[in-house]
């Protein structure tokens, strides 16, 4: 069985009646030919029992240690009765993206039955295009972003080679019911201080490999970076002195403040959703990046806060005052030995929303990223997973559980609003031979966090889902306008400022896709913006 890591608890931990850890992604296809068959519900019902062998999230269920005494386990379902997790919806009239995008945001305002594996699919019917949508739901204790493009790479028409690795064995886990979980409880709480000890030896050999480089700083420049806010600021200080003589990056604080600005999206979660989805042009997005000499992502998220500082304007809240984003980064080096488990952390940056010109929230992003994505680059995040998984079960779980019922204002967190960038799938998709238009993330909201915008790049687009609650953040359609105009500014921007250059990127690539992904790791599959 596959053990939980504590970020992969916190994420458990998050089921409450307003919140939980589901992610979804909404499938979109292009509009049929008369007569052309469609992947309903009975189509993907037997499409996923042909692959659910190569696919262990839709296999997997849950199991818990007795007592709390170590973290829980994702074991072998048995036989997944695959019928119960589909089901099929139908939008009234005129079935236009108002309407799939509610239906969306009604479905991930929901949880996941209990007790069977952690997953759903729901096919959408109704649309005014006279075809399908499709939305996949599973738990992101048992798969990040990275795994989810597989996911659907592998139901599609055209899948890549399995994996032998991923079928299950003979006999579902646990073999010893409750007796074995209760033996792997207690050896768990009894490894512990080796697991602490281990956890040293490798951070001293990392301090050893990196002492070449930083000297002396080694260690004041990791206790810098892992303290958080103005507790931490007099030590970063002191260590970019030795940066800048040395000609290195600057660092920063990976958790720049505890106390972050008010804003009306980071209040407790309520329960009803408001959801958005909507595309931008990838070839443009880069063409703005290469004329400021800047990346991809600086480019998505200088886009996305001038959008938010509009949606706060709009509702009459202060934008003095720079926000906190939060940046799911991926851990991957694509030698795990398990593939499927969460391999990520959070990259915390300012969020420029208090600048008016757009260039200059730009240059501003820019220069806030590249700072903590170089702290971040240079930490030992090798560690990080096992660093979580020694803060005891029941204290993780207690602490999450506090956290989602405080109320009110006091339900925040040391960020303001999240933002991720995913890659999809470099090819084009098509299930039942009807082609993939585009796969919008619909993700989860946590302790305080009631905005999130994320993309998956895919087919020469970026295509966005947006998602918040809907009493704080109200109507989102607004916003797919507000990023359309935000971007046409950079766009405009640049090429005034290399009139010859800014059309270079015209017509996206499979490698414009490739660059569509999150710093902050070596993994090609998922990084964040």
């Amino acid at each position: 069985m596959q053990q939980l890591t504590g970020v992969d608890e916190f994420f458990v931990g998050l089921e409450s009646p307003t919140t939980n850890s589901v992610v979804g992604v909404l499938i979109r296809f292009d509009a049929p030919n008369q007569g052309q068959p469609l992947p309903d519900e009975t189509f993907m019902r037997q499409r996923i029992a042909e692959r659910i062998d190569y696919l262990p999230p839709l296999r997997q269920v849950i199991v818990k240690t007795p007592l709390h005494l170590d973290y829980d386990y994702l074991g072998e379902a048995g036989r997944v009765d695959i019928a119960a997790h589909l089901s099929t919806v139908r939008l009234p009239d005129p079935g236009a993206d108002r309407e799939l995008a509610a239906e969306v945001a009604r479905i991930m305002g929901t949880g996941l039955a209990p007790k069977r594996p952690r997953w759903d699919y729901t096919v959408i019917e109704g649309l005014d295009s006279g075809g399908v949508a499709h939305l996949l739901r599973i738990d992101h204790a048992a798969v990040d972003g990275a795994m989810f493009t597989y996911v659907f790479n592998a139901l599609s028409d055209d899948p890549p080679p399995f994996r032998e690795a991923d079928r299950p064995g003979v006999f579902p886990d646990p073999v010893g019911g409750s007796a074995e979980m209760l033996a792997r409880g207690l050896w768990g709480t009894a490894a512990r201080p080796a697991r602490v000890a281990a956890l040293a030896i490798g951070a001293a050999k990392w301090m050893v490999e990196r002492f070449p480089k930083d000297g002396v700083t080694t260690l004041p420049a990791l206790v810098a970076k892992v303290v958080p806010g103005d507790l931490g600021r007099p030590l970063v200080a002191l260590v970019n002195k030795r940066q800048r003589r040395a000609g290195q990056p600057e660092i920063a604080s990976m958790i720049p403040t505890f106390f972050p600005p008010k804003t009306p999206f980071n209040r407790q979660v309520s329960a009803q959703r408001s959801y958005l989805f909507t595309e931008l042009p990838l070839a443009e997005s880069k063409a703005a990046g290469k004329a400021f000499g800047t990346t991809l992502n600086n480019v998505v998220v200088a886009v996305c806060a001038g959008a938010i500082r509009r949606m706060l304007i709009e509702r009459e809240v202060s934008v003095d005052t720079p926000l906190i984003v939060c940046c799911p980064v991926s851990l991957r080096t694509g030698a795990e030995e398990n593939p499927w488990a969460n391999h990520i952390n959070m990259m915390y940056a300012p969020l420029p929303i208090q600048l008016t010109d757009p260039v200059a929230r730009l240059e501003a992003v820019t220069a806030e990223l590249t700072k903590a994505k170089s702290s971040f680059d240079n930490l030992p995040t090798h560690l990080i997973r096992d660093v979580s998984s020694l803060v005891p079960s029941a204290v993780m779980g207690l602490a999450t559980n506090t956290l989602v019922r405080m109320p009110g204002d006091l339900s925040r967190t040391w960020f303001n609003v999240t933002i991720s960038n995913i890659r999809g799938p470099d090819h084009v998709n098509t299930m039942n031979g009807l082609t993939v238009a585009g796969y919008h993330p619909a993700s989860f909201l946590t302790v305080g966090g009631n905005l999130n915008l994320s993309l998956w790049s895919y087919r020469g687009k970026l295509c966005l889902g947006i998602i918040g609650a809907r009493e704080q953040v109200g109507d989102l359609q607004p916003v797919a306008r507000y990023l359309e105009e935000e971007l046409a500014a950079l766009v405009e921007a640049g090429s005034a400022r290399h009139p010859s250059g800014a059309s270079r990127a015209s017509g996206a690539t499979s490698q414009d896709a490739a660059d569509a992904v999150e710093p902050g790791a070596q993994a090609p599959e998922q990084r964040a913006v």
